[in-house]
């Protein structure tokens, strides 16, 4: 495991205002006590940034049949008996029971195309000329180095669409929590050597913030996509996936103080 640029950043989002100034915008309470509009309450905010890069671990393959027939019924049944080929292929190849789930299924009319000849709508009105049916598989996968062999099974036995979606780490949460506690380190530690710095207190923490960014891939992929049998070669393609980062970013908002004269540093 490597971290990769932990980079921190700090920023002060609001202009400090006069110290005398906030004591003049403060208000009665009902009980009689000073309170001070959270609004003109000295803030300093920073933000801390983390990343991790790990190889992924996870393939998602998407495996398709699509047939035409003139009745839906016919292509429905195509479909059906080349699809369960495929998966018959893919289990073969050695894919695990809960690696495979549908994608997409639909039937859908094929209609014919418009004449070139016809000059306007009333000319030419669109007739049914057939049915598609459509079936796609999704098979997610952490045995990375048979990848290219569930390709190359399943095109053999009658997938004519079959393409790589996206590589992913299987335990992406775990890794996560380490960003995300490295994010708030920074933050933290940023804070207080800006306070420091500056001759302020960190009073309380008013507010804090985690993105939500999702992982993303760091090189390009060497994938394989096929269309049709006749082009895929002999040999499994190769399937080669690249690093995931896991990136976090905690923004914390801390009311402060000037420290008082004579004070020590906390």
């Amino acid at each position: 495991m490597r971290l990769a640029s932990l980079r921190a950043t700090a920023i002060v989002a609001a202009t400090l205002v006069g110290w005398a100034a906030v004591g003049a915008h403060a208000e009665d309470s009902d009980d009689g006590s000073k309170r001070r509009k959270l609004e003109d309450t000295p803030r300093l905010t920073v933000s801390g940034h983390a990343e991790l890069e790990r190889p992924a671990d996870r393939v998602t393959i998407a495996v398709g049949v699509t047939t035409e027939a003139k009745m839906a019924g016919a292509a429905l049944k195509e479909n059906t008996a080349k699809m369960n080929a495929v998966i018959e292929a893919l289990e073969e190849s050695g894919v695990q029971a809960g690696e495979l789930e549908t994608g997409r299924f639909r039937i859908r009319p094929v209609y014919s195309s418009r004449p070139t000849r016809a000059a306007t709508e009333e000319d030419w009105r669109p007739q049914i000329t057939g049915y598609e049916a459509v079936n796609t598989l999704h098979l997610k996968t952490t045995q990375l180095e048979k990848a290219g062999e569930f390709v190359e099974a399943a095109n053999a036995a009658g997938a004519n669409s079959v393409s790589v979606v996206s590589f992913d780490l299987a335990d992406e949460r775990r890794y996560r929590e380490e960003v995300v506690r490295s994010a708030t380190r920074h933050a933290l530690d940023d804070a207080n050597i800006l306070s420091d710095a500056a001759g302020l207190v960190l009073v309380r923490i008013t507010n804090i913030h985690l993105d939500q960014s999702a992982p993303r891939m760091n090189e390009p992929l060497v994938a394989a996509q096929s269309r049709g049998r006749a082009e895929m070669a002999v040999s499994a393609p190769p399937i080669v996936a690249g690093d995931v980062i896991i990136e976090a970013t905690v923004t914390i908002v801390y009311e402060i103080a000037p420290r008082a004269a004579g004070a020590e540093k906390p």
